[in-house]
């Protein structure tokens, strides 16, 4: 199977289920290389388990793999999302992560036996597909005849 890897996963902070997938997603050395996130700048310079775990390891393999800006402001409610910031964010964001794909040299083929990069077409199909049982995924790939990686026989 051809075709190249060359995205990047984003995860913008902004609540559990995102912190969650970065914990998950940091620990996979393959989803590890392909990983930004993006931390609101207030909690960034928090010291936190977020921060000194699958944050510092992101950055152990690439600094740049971890943004931080400003999307909201303390106001005399306690802290707020703020639209102008958010506005700016995002444009920084862009560039920054247009900056880091002109840097990706070239793009990766697809390995069966990589684990990750099987991950990471699962979810390229669920994102087409839509929801999907474990069974038809797995039908799926049957069908694209893929190697097993634990016995190098076609599944």
């Amino acid at each position: 199977m051809g075709g190249g890897l060359h995205f990047y996963q984003i995860e913008l902070l902004d609540g559990t289920g995102s912190i969650a997938e970065l914990g998950a997603f940091s620990f996979v050395p393959a989803l590890r290389k392909k990983l930004v996130a993006v931390i609101e700048e207030h909690y960034y310079y928090e010291r936190s388990f977020i921060k000194e775990g699958p944050l510092a390891l992101l950055q152990q393999d690439d600094n740049s793999s971890v943004l931080s800006f400003p999307w909201g402001k303390t106001g005399d409610s306690g802290w707020v999302f703020d639209n102008d910031l958010c506005v700016e964010t995002v444009k920084r964001i862009a560039h920054d992560l247009s900056y880091k794909m002109k840097k990706l040299a070239g793009s990766r083929s697809f390995r069966s036996d990589d684990h990750g990069h099987r991950m990471l077409l699962i979810a390229d199909i669920i994102g087409i597909a839509g929801a999907m049982q474990e069974t038809e995924i797995i039908s799926f790939l049957g069908g694209l005849r893929l190697p097993d990686p634990q016995t190098d026989h076609v599944t």
